[in-house]
């Protein structure tokens, strides 16, 4: 049988056997995409499906067109304008390519922080830089998997940054003026139910109350946020929390936690990424009571107690397990909580809306 070859805007060649489309495949002549129509015009299919429907012609079609340049001459043209494309370079057209930029930010930016900083005598400020490197992209999904109106860059930035760099005083402040720090000493009881009230109390109380101060001083100084907008703030305080908290215990703790180097090298990994997470879910859990507070002020001794509560019993149950299968289920379990309190906004919305209607003192 033989074909004719359709090129567009031209009148049909040939007709052609299978070999002779072979031969001018190989010249160039035509291409694997080519229409080709049988004599008879039964038959209308691509090329390249023509000549794979014979395994004859398997080889020379895979092979490709011959070409009459030389090695040398073909390289030298695609290193011009493929390999090294200076003109494009020069333009400077890839600096305004964001994608490229923001791949290129997110894959690379740990060597260049250990390039700038070095592994010797600036490696404390690489520990912080990296720190910054995880929460900046935590922050970046957050804001993409929780999406809140109203939210500021600016508002987002303090509770991030506040919260790492005002904790220390805020944490030794919630130690001072509770009595949480009696309760420290248990984490170290032989009792389970002691270690667990120990954690509860001594640490999650004390250091959720830190986080959410954070969210009380900007629930202060504004008039309206909505619970899904504090929840968000929350989410960056946790955040800037878990930062800190991370560098400290890198650089003061982590080495004698441990008794072998992958060990430490596993902690620290736990320090940058699932533990700064878990403690902005923790705090989210809190922005979201926070702001049902704002908006409903005179219930806001239950919901305050309810947005430090609740995150001190996770975050003190997590604490107590964390070394067993009981604590994964725990971290699951908050990040759960947090998508249902967001979920079931509006029936707790309404709860408020009707007890503000009776006049009702309590939720």
């Amino acid at each position: 049988m033989r074909y004719y070859s359709i090129i567009p805007d031209q009148p049909a060649q040939g007709p052609w056997t299978v070999d002779e489309l072979v031969s001018l495949y190989r010249k160039g002549a035509i291409g694997p995409n080519t229409p080709v129509e049988s004599e008879d015009g039964a038959v209308r299919v691509k090329l390249g499906e023509l000549l794979d429907r014979d395994r004859r012609f398997f080889d020379a079609f895979t092979t490709g067109p011959s070409s009459s340049v030389a090695p040398k001459e073909d390289l030298r043209r695609l290193t011009a304008h493929l390999l090294v494309p200076w003109d494009e370079l020069r333009s400077g057209r890839w600096l305004r390519q964001r994608r490229a930029l923001l791949i290129a930010g997110v894959g690379l930016m740990p060597l260049a922080i250990l390039a700038y900083f070095g592994e010797d005598a600036g490696i404390q400020k690489a520990y912080w830089a990296m720190a910054v490197y995880f929460s900046l992209l935590w922050g970046g999904f957050f804001y993409h998997a929780f999406p809140a109106p109203d939210v500021k860059l600016r508002d987002a930035a303090f509770c991030l940054f506040g919260s790492a760099l005002s904790c220390t005083l805020i944490l030794y402040g919630v130690y001072r003026l509770t009595p949480t720090g009696f309760l420290l000493p248990w984490i170290q009881s032989p009792s389970l139910l002691r270690t667990w009230i120990g954690f509860v109390g001594g640490v999650g109380v004390a250091e959720e109350l830190c986080k959410a101060m954070v969210l009380i001083i900007m629930f202060r100084r504004k008039d309206q946020l909505s619970p899904h907008t504090m929840l968000f703030y929350g989410l960056m305080a946790g955040l800037g929390f878990g930062l800190f908290e991370g560098v400290r215990y890198q650089w003061q703790f982590n080495l004698n936690m441990t008794q072998s180097a992958q060990g430490y090298y596993l902690l620290n990994v736990l320090r940058l990424t699932s533990l700064p997470f878990l403690h902005a879910v923790w705090t989210g859990i809190a922005g979201y009571f926070l702001g049902f507070a704002l908006r409903y002020p005179e219930r806001r001794v239950g919901l305050w107690m309810t947005a430090i509560g609740l995150p001190a019993v996770l975050h003190g149950t997590y604490n107590t397990f964390s070394r067993h299968g009981f604590g994964l289920f725990v971290a699951v379990f908050s990040v759960f909580a947090l998508n249902l309190y967001m979920a079931r906004s509006m029936e707790l919305d309404r709860l408020l809306r009707e007890g503000r209607a009776r006049g009702e003192e309590t939720i």
